[in-house]
C-alpha cells in the first residue's frame, strides 16, 4: 500500500452540464507541515471527471479551505 498527499489545485466545470467537473490534484510539497511528506509523496498530476454533483461538491469544498488528501494506492483483491 502506499499513501500520498495531494491537494486540489484547479477545478473545470463543463460547458454542457454545469455539475460535471475535471478535478486536477497535485502533490503537497508546499509548507512546512509537508516537509516530510515531500521526499515520500509520488510526483505527478492526477486529474478526475467527476460526474456526481455531491462528490463535485466535496471537492469544491476541498479546493476552496486548501485541504490536503490522503490518496491511497493498494491492490484490489477480486474473485474471479
Amino acid at each position: 500500500m502506499i499513501t500520498a498527499r495531494f491537494y486540489v489545485t484547479s477545478i473545470t466545470r463543463t460547458a454542457y452540464n454545469p455539475a460535471h467537473a475535471a478535478i486536477t490534484l497535485k502533490p503537497a510539497y508546499r509548507g512546512e507541515e509537508n516537509k516530510a511528506w515531500a521526499e515520500a509523496t509520488p510526483s505527478g498530476e492526477i486529474t478526475l471527471q467527476v460526474n456526481n454533483p455531491a462528490a463535485v461538491a466535496q471537492f469544491t469544498e476541498w479546493f476552496e479551505t486548501g485541504k490536503d488528501l490522503h490518496l491511497t494506492f493498494a491492490a484490489v483483491d477480486t474473485v474471479s
